[in-house]
């Protein structure tokens, strides 16, 4: 059965998770990518870049649409990207003759409810003269917003006019009505995802709310060494696993998080539930062996226990991975006498392209800092943490090939 798209009423009476679930349902059952090819204006129309005027009417031939594949072709063109413009000459950078950059580029925009924006615009760049560094947007010869919805049930994408005029005046009842069923479904799917980014708002709210509280209180506990602590850490994890696991799929509908960060995350917080239930049943064993209900790790009668110890280390080495995907990263205060010291706090894991940060650091990249913070210096860190981290990863890779290369030897 196709998708079915609800209106408002019917979407006021789902819950916070069905509504999740519906929102996440209308991407997945689109079957059919919306796939735009970029053709190069300078190989269709000669020496564009000395032409002061330039047309939508000059281009449109070039617009190409396959609405039941999904494959659409856009012109472009960035006059600022040819090589005289990006070599050093006579001091500077050259500005062209005419005395602007053609711009002409398409953005696209794909959205819930299988809407689909393709904003296109014919501009020009000027020479910023307040400094002369950079380029500013000059009034844009052409633009225009081309609107698609999917077909769920004939898994193609309609173009919706909104000038509601038919092109041929054979056909001008019937393709007015056609497009006027058109313009009302594209609204209704508009209104829809107004009303969804409204109540996605709200449940983001409450998701950052729920793991402010439960990272304060794995911080708290993780300081006392008992198994009863170890236990009430634990249960707080779980009980946060279970809202994380309906919930979380928000920031990937918000654009929170890319999905190799969102699968990334899902991944690393399975893993560390299936550690929190060994470990559960590490404290169960260890209480029935020392026949205590609240052991402590640490007091003078247990912590010489090698038994003890042994548990200690395991139940520690789970919270530090808890700790590890919940906490955000640090932001220290500027000090230009002190290198900062780069730590992994805010950071899950890593490979050697990316950083994938904690559940944590992905609040808090979007928010106000306490201390100063700039988008710059803050993916400076990044690199030099990146960086860093790949470097000593393949030291250790080399040291071990070293030792097992010894013991052939021998």
């Amino acid at each position: 059965m196709a998708f079915q798209i609800l209106d408002i009423e019917q979407l006021n009476w789902l819950s916070d998770a069905e509504l999740l679930q519906y929102a996440i349902q209308s991407e997945e059952e689109v079957k059919t990518q919306f796939i735009v090819e970029y053709i190069d204006l300078s190989e269709h129309i000669t020496g564009i870049q000395y032409k002061k005027k330039l047309s939508f009417d000059d281009i449109k031939h070039l617009f190409k649409y396959d609405n039941k594949a999904g494959e659409y072709k856009f012109p472009s063109f960035d006059e600022r990207n040819l090589t005289i413009y990006r070599m050093r000459l006579n001091g500077g950078y050259k500005v062209p003759t005419k005395g602007f950059w053609w711009v002409i580029n398409s953005s696209l925009n794909q959205q819930q409810m299988g809407l689909t924006v393709v904003k296109f615009k014919m501009g020009k760049m000027v020479r910023n003269d307040n400094d002369w560094r950079w380029e500013k947007d000059d009034k844009p010869e052409f633009e225009e917003e081309k609107l698609f919805y999917y077909d769920y049930e004939n898994h193609k994408y309609i173009q919706v006019f909104m000038d509601k005029k038919p092109n041929q005046k054979k056909k001008a009842e019937k393709e007015q009505n056609k497009r006027v069923l058109n313009i009302k479904e594209y609204e209704l799917r508009a209104a829809l995802i107004d009303y969804l980014d409204e109540r996605m708002a709200a449940i983001e709210d409450k998701y950052s709310v729920e793991l402010n509280s439960v990272t304060k209180d794995v911080q708290k506990l993780s300081k006392e060494h008992t198994s009863n602590s170890f236990e009430q850490l634990f249960n707080k994890f779980i009980e946060f696993k279970k809202y994380f696991d309906t919930f979380f799929s928000v920031k990937l509908t918000v654009k929170h998080v890319d999905i190799n960060e969102f699968l990334k995350l899902k991944q690393g917080m399975d893993s560390i539930h299936k550690e929190v239930e060994t470990g559960q049943a590490s404290i169960i064993e260890i209480r029935k062996k020392h026949n205590e209900e609240s052991l402590s790790f640490v007091s003078e009668t247990h912590k010489y226990f090698e038994d003890v110890r042994k548990v200690h280390s395991q139940l520690k080495n789970i919270v530090a991975k808890i700790i590890q995907i919940l906490e955000p990263r640090i932001i220290k205060p500027y000090n230009p006498k002190k290198e900062e010291k780069l730590t992994q706090q805010g950071y899950y894991t890593y490979t050697d392209k990316r950083l994938y940060p904690s559940l944590g650091t992905i609040e808090l990249r979007r928010y106000k800092s306490l201390l100063p913070m700039k988008t710059t210096d803050w993916e400076k860190y990044e690199k030099k943490l990146l960086k860093e981290l790949t470097a000593s990863k393949n030291l250790n890779n080399n040291q071990e090939q070293r030792i097992a290369e010894v013991d052939l030897i021998k």
